[in-house]
């Protein structure tokens, strides 16, 4: 099953940012075939993923671990050379991620209406311990 990842179609290169009415279009071609997974989360692209979709698999981390990540990421380089980012300190770069996070920690209660109205089976995980224990299930 082919598998999708949202920032490879976000990010072009050099870090600019595609516009979101072309990731929509994109998610949604995608979407429309007959298998696939895709991971990530871009506001736009959400109907098409839901209204498509037969199982979504949420990952509902406590903050902490969402910024302990963020700091691992942070110290492996991956986020060197994005543009918002080269006009700052390494540090001030981490402060800016993890305030990121810390707003969409508090917006993601607005997909719980559209996993209503397309009545989809939800898998919630709050730990990685259960995501690899769904895992090893399968």
């Amino acid at each position: 099953m082919p598998v999708y990842h949202l920032d490879d179609y976000y990010w072009l290169p050099g870090w600019e940012k595609r516009n979101r009415e072309e990731l929509g279009e994109i998610v949604r071609k995608i979407t429309e075939t007959s298998e696939w997974i895709i991971e990530g989360n871009y506001q736009v692209t959400v109907e098409s993923r839901f209204a498509n979709s037969d199982l979504i698999i949420w990952l509902d981390f406590l903050l902490d671990v969402c910024i302990d990540n963020i700091k691992k990421r942070h110290a492996s380089g991956v986020y060197v050379g994005m543009p918002e980012f080269e006009h700052k300190n390494p540090n001030e770069n981490l402060d800016d991620l993890i305030n990121l996070a810390k707003g969409h920690a508090a917006k993601y209660e607005w997909t719980i209406p559209l996993i209503e109205k397309h009545k989809k089976k939800i898998l919630k995980f709050e730990t990685m311990a259960q995501v690899d224990d769904f895992v090893n299930s399968i």
